[in-house]
This record gives structure tokens, C-alpha cells and sequence, in this order.
């Protein structure tokens, strides 16, 4: 080591010297949680933390369109170990959290679903909300949904016209 190398060393002691204790503790390491859209899109910021201790997981923000958010999950697959949305965690280190998502169907969400007359289109009603989607990618074209939920949405037996009923 020469002569520079040592008084730079020295001038540095009282600040790597007033680091010791919080090294020591573990304050100063961190640890980083980040979020993969796993074919959706949108941005989610990563969250800093100290490993070991306990925070909750962001609100999901990520979209996909024709898909509803489901979980977090550690492997893109949904192989791996899964979380909730907001879910508390005290993760050990570093994560990586893939979006899981759900691919609405006919028989899950609707009570009624109509094609367009040039199959293009598909009009779901459930309830009091409809949704218009593409029937080649399944994106997500428009959506309604009625102010208050004791109102439900009708399709004309021909498909042309919206009600509102109730």
C-alpha cells in the first residue's frame, strides 16, 4: 500500500468506523422485491426492504387485457410459491414475483354472452356490467357497468340494443 492509498484509508476511519453498528445489525443491508407483468402491461416500481422484516405487497396495478388479476407467484409458470395481492411478507432476500392471471370464461362470469353477426366481437353481460371484447386476441374493448348493482343489463334478442333493467 503506498502513501496515498494510506491517508486516504485514514481520512475515511470515522465514517467507515460510525457504519460498524448499523453492518453489524444488518441496517444498511437490503434486499428488493420487483414485479414481472408476466405478459400483462404497465409498470410496477420494485419495493426496497430488510430482509426478514415484515411489509405488505403494493396493490397490483399491471393490466392484461381479456384477463383478470389473480395472485403473485415466484416462478412465471405459477409453479412456485404464490401471493396474495397486498399480501404480508417477510421475505429473506431478494424476489422476483411473476402476475398470474385469469382469462375470464362464458361460464364463469356471464349470464349472457353474444357474438357480433361478423364474429369479431363478443358482448359479455353479467349482472350489471358488460364488457366487449376481441375475438381474435381476447383484449378487452370496451366496458359498463350500471351505477348501482340491484340494476342489470339486458341484450335485445337480436343483440342490437342495451337495457337497462331493474
Amino acid at each position: 500500500m503506498n502513501a496515498a492509498s494510506r491517508s486516504l484509508l485514514r481520512s475515511a476511519e470515522p465514517l467507515w468506523r460510525g457504519l460498524l453498528p448499523f453492518l453489524a445489525a444488518g441496517c444498511l443491508q437490503g434486499a428488493v422485491v420487483v414485479f414481472n407483468p408476466n405478459g400483462g402491461s404497465g409498470t410496477s416500481p420494485s419495493v426496497s426492504f430488510s430482509p426478514n422484516n415484515q411489509f405488505n405487497l403494493p396493490i397490483n396495478t399491471l393490466t392484461r387485457g381479456g384477463y383478470t388479476f389473480a395472485y403473485w407467484n415466484t416462478a412465471a409458470d405459477g409453479s412456485g410459491v404464490d401471493y396474495a395481492d397486498g399480501a404480508s411478507v417477510s421475505p429473506s432476500g431478494d424476489l422476483i414475483l411473476y402476475a398470474q392471471w385469469n382469462r375470464p370464461t362464458a361460464a364463469t362470469r356471464a349470464t349472457s354472452v353474444v357474438t357480433s353477426r361478423d364474429g369479431s366481437k363478443v358482448y359479455v353481460i353479467s349482472g350489471n356490467s358488460l364488457q366487449l371484447f376481441d375475438s381474435a386476441n381476447g383484449e378487452t374493448l370496451a366496458s359498463v357497468t350500471t351505477a348501482t348493482d340491484s340494476r342489470a343489463l339486458a341484450l335485445s334478442p337480436d343483440g342490437r340494443r342495451l337495457y337497462v333493467t331493474g
